[in-house]
């Protein structure tokens, strides 16, 4: 039975600290990838908050998550071999078709980089699936320390203006 409206218990395979208030879960969750899809993370007796897909692996997916409330700090708690609860994905995501033999200017800021990381990665690491005639990349961030994916960022340097 998958049904995306009923909660179920995912494992937390990895945890990455990117700042203070920033880290991303490597989480035990198979599904097709799907750039701009978010899911609804919950914690027993916590709550619940939507969090956007930041990484999709063929069998984890990523979530990256800013400590700011009630969950998201019961979430900063949580170590690997630890479960949370997800529902979702949900969200259309990005209509990828549409972008094709386009000019793709990709702005995000701070954690809202999260979301749109995906979309990317599609274009960088998929090239021969999906044709661009450019893609740019602006991202900012509030400063030098509030950098969120270094490594990416870098590769993505290479690979796109």
């Amino acid at each position: 039975m998958d049904n995306s409206y009923m909660p179920r218990a995912v494992e937390v395979l990895d945890i990455r600290t990117h700042t203070d208030t920033e880290r991303s879960f490597t989480l035990d969750l198979k599904v097709p990838a799907c750039p701009g899809q978010f899911v609804m993370v919950s914690l027993p007796h916590v709550g619940e908050a939507p969090i956007a897909i930041s990484k999709f692996e063929i069998d984890s997916v990523a979530i990256t998550v800013r400590n700011v409330g009630k969950v998201t700090s019961g979430l900063f708690k949580l170590r690997p071999g630890d479960k949370m609860f997800l529902r979702g994905p949900y969200g259309q995501g990005f209509p990828l078709e549409v972008f094709e033999d386009q000019h793709l200017l990709i702005i995000a800021g701070g954690s809202g980089l999260a979301a749109v990381k995906p979309l990317v990665e599609s274009y960088l690491e998929n090239n021969q699936d999906r044709r661009l005639k450019q893609l740019n990349v602006l991202v900012g961030f509030r400063s030098v320390k509030h950098v969120l994916f270094r490594a990416e960022l870098k590769r993505w340097n290479k690979n796109c203006d």
